[in-house]
């Protein structure tokens, strides 16, 4: 009989390129920052030792009164709320809001721009303090460390939307809005918009536009192809964007061009689209299916391991093939039900079946698979933590009550690495 590992490799190993892209995500705005990174999964306010954010605050305030301008200092969380997944929400802010060229550069022409947690000293020193502001936000701030706006329970991430709201602070605030020069490219910078216009080029009028929600006037532009190509997004005509952006090669494009195959539904990538019809699971058993198939040459079966992730689907094709002679899993999720029991869970998503629930559990099958030899190693909770050898036995009972009938006890092994 041969061996088979199915897993599903989820090792800490060195930084891909693309994770360390993704932390230069707000790279271009010179923050002055406490440099904190928020922990998932937990209200807990993060741990920085050593960090003076009163001191960082004052930094700001002085660089604020020698250039004359406001402070924007982004708050990605707040001392003694209850916000579990602060993380996701900054990168959202990080991705969206701080690497539109029209926010980074209005940011950088107009503001001092601080990063930085607000614990309770200093949010009952300003006034911000919960439930009054939900994070991620903004408090604008005068030289003085005068609160003059501030901009949270965020409902949208749209760059085009926040440019639009700080230039209107800006607007309120006309002591600090001195012009970033006289230059049409230097007044666009610093959001003075209606007096570029009149001496704009084509595409500098159709950015313009664009960023004002104006998009049919940008249709009538005799702009590039590819502010119409946005502009036709944006107006939902997906099939008249699609040609033109398919044949521009900017990353401008490439991300209008992905945004419009989500909307529609058309990525053939995208797992949550997919799980309409076709789970993740499902795609992987019958991947599996066809590998036992293939290896099974001399009819003899096979030993299959399936570990972490990759455990649900071994027990899925288990079910499903007989060739598969002997099943063992390791530190695979201990229930379904659990998971959905669970406030906080780690990598289960890849695994969800809509529905699966009313109908069967991951342990009804191990029931299913009786007498053919099972071991289930390691079982872990839904937040990928080890359960008991008792929890392991109750979620089994009826498993080891179905071997037992079958004359087969001894095939079924119940192993717990105890937390």
């Amino acid at each position: 009989m041969k061996v088979f590992f199915w897993t599903i490799l989820l090792l800490p190993v060195q930084e891909t390129p693309e994770a360390a892209l993704a932390r230069k995500c707000d790279g271009e705005i010179p923050w002055i920052t406490d440099g904190v990174e928020v922990p998932d999964g937990t209200p807990r306010f993060p741990d920085a030792p050593g960090v003076d954010r009163s001191r960082l605050l004052e930094q700001a305030k002085a660089i604020a009164r020698d250039k004359n301008r406001l402070i924007l200092w982004y708050c990605p969380r707040v001392a003694g709320t209850h916000m579990y997944r602060a993380p996701v929400l900054d990168g959202y802010a990080r991705a969206v809001f701080f690497t539109d060229p029209g926010v980074v550069d209005l940011v950088k022409a107009k503001f001092v721009p601080l990063r930085m947690t607000c614990d309770e000293k200093l949010g009952s020193a300003i006034g911000v303090r919960k439930p009054d502001f939900v994070e991620p936000g903004f408090i604008v701030l005068t030289p003085e460390g005068r609160v003059v706006h501030t901009l949270d329970r965020l409902r949208t991430f749209n760059a085009d939307w926040l440019r639009a709201v700080l230039v209107e602070i800006l607007r309120r605030n006309d002591a600090y809005n001195r012009p970033a020069g006289e230059g049409v490219e230097e007044l666009i910078r610093g959001g003075d918009d209606e007096r570029a216009l009149p001496r704009a080029t084509a595409d500098q009028k159709a950015v313009i536009c664009r960023r004002a929600g104006r998009y049919r006037e940008v249709l009538d532009l005799q702009c590039a192809p590819i502010h119409k190509g946005i502009a036709l997004a944006a107006l939902e005509d997906f099939e008249g964007a699609r040609k033109i952006l398919e044949k521009e090669d900017s990353a401008e494009a490439l991300y209008f061009r992905a945004a419009i195959e989500g909307w529609t539904g058309k990525d053939p990538e995208r797992n949550m689209a997919l799980s309409i019809s076709r789970p993740l699971l499902g795609q992987r058993v019958r991947d599996l299916l066809a590998v036992a198939a293939a290896l099974d040459e001399d009819g003899r079966g096979i030993h299959v391991v399936g570990v972490g992730a990759a455990a649900p689907v071994a027990l899925h094709a288990a079910l499903l093939d007989p060739r598969i002679r002997r099943l063992t899993l390791e530190e695979m999720v201990i229930s379904w039900s659990q998971v959905a029991k669970t406030p906080i869970t780690v990598n289960q998503l890849t695994n969800v079946v809509p529905g699966a629930l009313r109908v069967y559990d991951l342990p009804d099958l191990a029931v299913a698979l009786a007498p053919r030899p099972l071991a289930i190693r390691f079982s872990t909770d839904p937040a990928g933590k080890p359960v008991s050898r008792a929890a392991l036995e109750d979620a089994y009972r009826a498993a080891r009550s179905a071997y037992a009938e079958r004359g087969a006890d001894s095939s079924l092994v119940l192993e717990a690495r105890e937390p």
